[in-house]
């Protein structure tokens, strides 16, 4: 005789099997791309402390993840048919692999995509105020351009509540570009950084 589910129970499994396949990855020893927008002295705290993430957190992970799967097969079957080479998620390493990120997909190894989420319209009008990404996105593609040596970037924009969309072009900024790479190089050299990557490095290898 089967086992009897209760909706309690079942809903405590769905919660449980959601934050398991939500794609977040603890970032806790690993310096990425999309923290370099940030002050030196929060990255280096994330990377010895970590970053608190709830269970609400997990859940709205996986449903900006499941939404932004469906856009890169739109975006594949938009290529195909245009006849243009588009990659997929891959990703991308500076500083001899001491700093990654991880890119949504490419269009003929040339121009990044960037493909963003929000739950309503609402969000998405506060995303894209003034015609443009907030500086953390801008900042975000600007070091995988840099580093995965994109010549420019379309954002992509969809509101989970509407489908609404929103694109725009992003032109590399070199000044940017140069101050994220020695923003890296800081926490990089961090002393505690150093010593933390070191062990961390060590007990992967184990």
């Amino acid at each position: 005789m089967s086992e009897i589910l209760t909706a309690k129970e079942l809903k405590e499994y769905l919660m449980y099997e959601t934050c398991v396949q939500c794609g977040h990855e603890e970032r806790k020893y690993e310096l990425h791309m999309s923290q370099l927008w940030k002050p030196v002295n929060q990255i280096v705290d994330e990377l010895l402390n970590g970053v608190q993430v709830t269970t609400i957190d997990r859940l709205k992970f996986y449903q900006g993840n499941e939404a932004e799967r469906n856009m890169r097969d739109r975006l594949q079957g938009i290529c195909e048919v245009k006849n243009l080479p588009m990659g997929g998620k891959k990703k991308i390493y500076g500083f001899e692999g001491r700093l990654q990120g991880e890119i949504d997909g490419d269009i003929d190894n040339k121009i990044l995509l960037e493909v963003k989420t929000v739950p309503n319209d609402d969000a998405l009008a506060a995303a894209t105020r003034d015609n443009t990404v907030p500086f953390r996105v801008f900042a975000q593609v600007n070091g995988y351009m840099y580093w995965g040596k994109y010549d420019r970037t379309i954002v992509i924009y969809e509101s989970r509540g509407t489908g609404k969309l929103w694109c725009v072009d992003v032109e590399p900024d070199l000044k940017l570009q140069e101050e994220l790479a020695d923003k890296a190089l800081m926490v990089l050299a961090d002393k505690r950084v150093i010593e933390t990557m070191k062990k961390f490095e060590s007990a992967r290898r184990t």
